[in-house]
């Protein structure tokens, strides 16, 4: 993929956790174990950063860092956060992370680093450079994120998890697997709202193939019976670490 050292420090901020892992950016592989810290719960962006310091420290690391931000980045600067603290709007994220005193750092969207993984290293890698595909992936936890592929080139930001369905319900209230998880629903009920949710997102995108991340997807057999059949449907072939693989290829890249 690139020549001189291909590790990186991939950093994946979720609704719950923070996770961290050293990457191999040739193969996608993890050179180190996964480390994890609690998200902190309503803290100012600077806590934030003082907590993706933390496991820096923990891993002695002060080479090239990959960040997958929950929200949309536009040349640096948080255009949303809807899972983090309103004042993170505006701020330059790369500047805050000048603290983490690290060689160089990249922040993406979460979604995006996960589908930068999944298409260079997973379950996009065959499709990755077929002329006029459209691939997205959509990833299930806390919210809900997705990434877009055209032709194998990122279309960042998409933030499809924030649209509505015809009866003005958001994405995320209807089909996040952190909502199964607090209503106790069936397999079955929430099954059959992740497919109304991929019908909604076909009509927008019509993606040649959808792919489903996510640690929920370690129950893929228990729901997968419920999609639509009408577009292919896969899960992630990188699961949970999806997001701080990509993170840290795109620090690679761009070091």
């Amino acid at each position: 993929m690139q020549s001189g050292d291909p590790i990186a420090l991939g950093v994946d901020i979720g609704g719950t956790f923070i996770k961290s892992a050293l990457v191999n950016s040739r193969d996608g592989t993890l050179a180190s174990d996964v480390l994890k810290v609690d998200t902190p719960a309503n803290a100012p962006p600077l806590s934030l950063i003082h907590c993706v310091a933390e496991l820096l420290r923990r891993f002695q690391w002060g080479g090239a860092v990959g960040i997958g931000f929950p929200g949309v980045v536009d040349r640096s600067i948080v255009r949303t956060a809807v899972h983090l603290r309103s004042d993170w709007i505006g701020i330059n994220i790369i500047e805050l992370c000048r603290q983490l005193r690290c060689s160089t750092c990249q922040v993406v969207n979460d979604a995006d680093a996960a589908g930068i993984a999944e298409m260079t290293f997973g379950a996009g890698k065959q499709r990755q450079a077929g002329k006029g595909d459209v691939i997205l992936l959509v990833t299930l936890g806390t919210g809900i994120g997705s990434a877009l592929f055209v032709s194998g080139q990122l279309v960042p930001n998409t933030e499809f998890g924030h649209i509505y369905t015809e009866d003005g319900v958001e994405a995320e209230a209807l089909a996040a697997a952190s909502l199964r998880e607090r209503s106790n629903m069936s397999w079955e009920e929430w099954g059959g709202r992740v497919s109304q949710y991929l019908r909604l997102v076909r009509r927008i995108a019509q993606p040649d193939l959808i792919i489903l991340g996510g640690g929920v997807i370690e129950n893929w057999n228990r729901f997968a019976m419920y999609l639509p059949s009408e577009v292919r449907v896969v899960p992630a072939v990188l699961g949970n670490h999806a997001g701080l693989i990509g993170a840290a290829c795109r620090a690679i890249i761009s070091a």
